[in-house]
């Protein structure tokens, strides 16, 4: 707009003006109280000093337009302060534009997100809990998880990673004598099977009828730990699963079962 202001146009001029920020042509239209007003109101108000019709459009950015990238190009310019004089700048960006809030949290929780992201690539835990679930930091996990009552949730965080009374956890904190399961007499071999959560869950003949019953909930025949947990209607038919079996009575089943015949 202070280009064009420079350019003295006519009255009846019809001048185009080109934009790929969907954002701005939005501002323009339904104006709010949003991060930029400052800019958009210095916009608005030279572009009413100007005289012809101004028509603002949008143009698809980064698309080998020559034009488009070479106003990228020069944008990128601007934006680091160095490829104009403050003299030949409009009068509001001849000083340090005002901060937006909104946008200085934003980029600090990005940052944040980042270093945890990097701390978890680093994190001696990533190589096991690939094998569950790949996708950090969980999104899926955990909104099914805020559908969910505290002691649902929880069962299905001691699933996902380990944490969980059965007999391989018990015996490896001294709490139980065995690490072996104490409902089946399945074997690996010439011993007993050991009761690990995907015995518990995949393969435990005691639990037969109740796998069962889950396994035609489910949309998939050969289930893991990850699509069992990510998606609500699986968790659920998990946790009644869990409930039937009756393996921790230290969860009461009406607790696990609760609101889970709900609609999803």
């Amino acid at each position: 707009m202070w280009i064009l202001k420079a350019i003295n146009t006519k009255r009846d001029d019809e001048i185009r003006v080109y934009t790929d920020s969907q954002a701005l042509i939005k501002a323009i239209r339904f104006p709010k109280a949003k991060s930029g007003q400052t800019l958009l109101t210095e916009f608005t108000a030279l572009a009413k000093q100007i005289p012809g019709r101004i028509k603002l459009s949008w143009i698809s950015g980064h698309t080998d337009v020559p034009g488009n990238e070479a106003a990228d190009a020069a944008a990128k310019d601007a934006a680091r302060g160095t490829s104009s004089e403050k003299a030949s700048l409009p009068p509001l960006l001849r000083k340090r534009v005002l901060t937006s809030a909104s946008a200085e949290k934003q980029a600090y929780h990005e940052e944040l997100k980042g270093q945890w992201a990097s701390r978890w690539e680093d994190s001696p835990r990533k190589p096991r809990f690939d094998k569950i679930d790949p996708n950090f930091p969980f999104n899926k996990f955990r909104k099914v998880g805020d559908q969910l009552n505290r002691a649902q949730s929880s069962m299905l965080v001691q699933v996902r990673t380990g944490h969980i009374p059965l007999n391989v956890r018990l015996h490896r904190m001294n709490k139980s004598g065995t690490d072996k399961c104490p409902n089946c007499q399945d074997t690996r071999g010439e011993e007993r099977a050991r009761e690990t959560v995907e015995h518990y869950l995949f393969e435990c003949r005691a639990y037969q009828v109740e796998r069962r019953e889950l396994l035609t909930t489910l949309t998939t025949d050969h289930p893991d730990i990850a699509e069992l947990t990510n998606d609500l209607s699986h968790a659920k038919a998990l946790l009644k699963y869990i409930a039937r079996t009756g393996r921790f009575k230290n969860f009461k089943d009406d607790i696990l079962l609760r609101n889970l015949n709900s609609e999803d």
